[in-house]
């Protein structure tokens, strides 16, 4: 009897310590439901009954100036073959290039962002930069800022609605295509980091610049999402 008291007081003590380990280095939390297979169908809108289920974030800011940014919504799920990924972003002003020059325009463009770490030492992580048109600018890259943009993701699809006030971008990346970039499984305790993100330009009749909109506030000088305080952590949630 002793033992086994023994036992699960050591289980429970390695679990508070993962706890309190994840916490410590999570900027914010995001928990992803599980759905069945085949619940998704991509049509940028995210209006499958499934989506019902999913946590939303929506607390995105302006990190690097003192005002309201526009609203960005995001909310994921995952099956057993597939995480699932919707942003829809509010934006009295699309910028969006005619003429596609390859992926370098989505630099030019509004464009929302997703980057996936398997760990805090961004030695090695993977981004994804998406137009409002669903054209992507996608690449591996080392800290810091040490880009490879010849790499692409595979087994990703994207689906992009322009809305009433913005536009509106539904995708998904195979799990198997993860599981090869040494990006962990998704589980209860240990985290997936990653960050989210968004450009929104504006036409000054100076220049073009853009607001830097972030899920979480990197508390760096200048704008830059390329640094560890920019991730947070994704579990998956308990059943």
């Amino acid at each position: 009897m002793l033992v086994k008291l023994f036992i699960i007081f050591v289980i429970c003590l390695s679990y508070s310590a993962t706890l309190y380990a994840t916490s410590s280095t999570c900027g914010k939390s995001y928990q992803l439901t599980t759905i069945a297979n085949n619940s998704i169908a991509l049509d940028g809108l995210a209006e499958d009954p499934a989506w019902a289920k999913a946590n939303i974030i929506s607390d995105f800011s302006l990190p690097w100036k003192e005002s309201q940014a526009q609203k960005t919504r995001f909310m994921a799920l995952i099956d057993d073959s597939h995480l699932y990924f919707h942003f829809s972003s509010t934006d009295s002003s699309v910028a969006l290039k005619k003429h596609w020059q390859g992926e370098e325009t989505v630099v030019l463009e509004d464009r929302v962002e997703i980057f996936f770490s398997k760990d805090l030492t961004l030695n090695s992580y993977f981004a994804l930069e998406i137009d409002a048109a669903g054209r992507v600018l996608d690449y591996h890259s080392t800290f810091y800022r040490q880009f490879d943009p010849q790499w692409h993701f595979t087994e990703l699809l994207l689906s992009a609605v322009n809305t009433v006030n913005g536009y509106s971008i539904e995708g998904s990346i195979s799990l198997k295509s993860l599981a090869l970039l040494s990006i962990p499984p998704f589980n209860a305790l240990q985290p997936v980091y990653v960050g989210l993100f968004r450009a929104d330009l504006k036409n000054t009749p100076e220049k073009q610049r853009a607001e830097w909109i972030s899920w979480i506030n990197p508390d760096t000088a200048m704008p830059d999402f390329h640094v560890a305080s920019a991730f947070g952590c994704f579990f998956l949630a308990a059943h």
